[in-house]
């Protein structure tokens, strides 16, 4: 499903969409049925718009982090402890990487080394937050990763070598 790209001044509407949306979470929590099209509504538009303004904020300089730039890897200097936010419940062992894909322009490819001494893990989301593809230790066998992550709508072959793999 192709998404009719957004101006500024309607993104900036669409933040919005908590306020207009606060006093409905708690009739939404007492309504409790999933039959009930306000409660479908909220859970189909919450994760897009969840995703689009993490996205925004990612993408802004601050004074703690560099700019976030679309099909860039940012790799998290180190390890992260108890006031670290940019990952829900992070592991204080773990150096978390963030790359947000923009496939609008086409496939990107994703090369992951062998690592065998260390776990890791390669978990690919789409803006619904459902993970869709995942490269690790465990999937994997420490072995490399050549994918190329590609779009619904892309018609092409991937380099030889390389998996296709495609994002909603």
């Amino acid at each position: 499903m192709a998404f009719p790209p957004f101006n500024r001044r309607q993104f900036a509407g669409s933040m919005a969409l908590p306020v207009v949306l606060g006093p409905w979470t708690k009739a939404l929590a007492e309504a409790g049925s999933q039959h009930d099209p306000l409660f479908q509504a909220f859970c189909i538009a919450f994760p897009l718009f969840e995703f689009a303004r993490t996205g925004w904020v990612a993408a802004a300089p601050s004074a703690g982090r560099v700019q976030h730039r679309y099909n860039q890897m940012v790799v998290q200097a180190r390890l992260s402890d108890e006031r670290s936010r940019t990952v829900t419940t992070p592991n204080r062992d773990t150096l978390y990487a963030t790359a947000r894909l923009d496939l609008s322009n086409g496939p990107a490819l994703v090369e992951i080394p062998s690592v065998n001494e260390r776990y890791f893990s390669v978990a690919l989301m789409n803006a619904f937050t459902d993970n869709f593809a995942y490269f690790g230790t465990r999937g994997t066998g420490g072995r490399g990763v050549h994918a190329l992550i590609a779009g619904p709508d892309w018609r092409g072959e991937p380099p030889p070598g390389t998996a296709l793999v495609r994002s909603e």
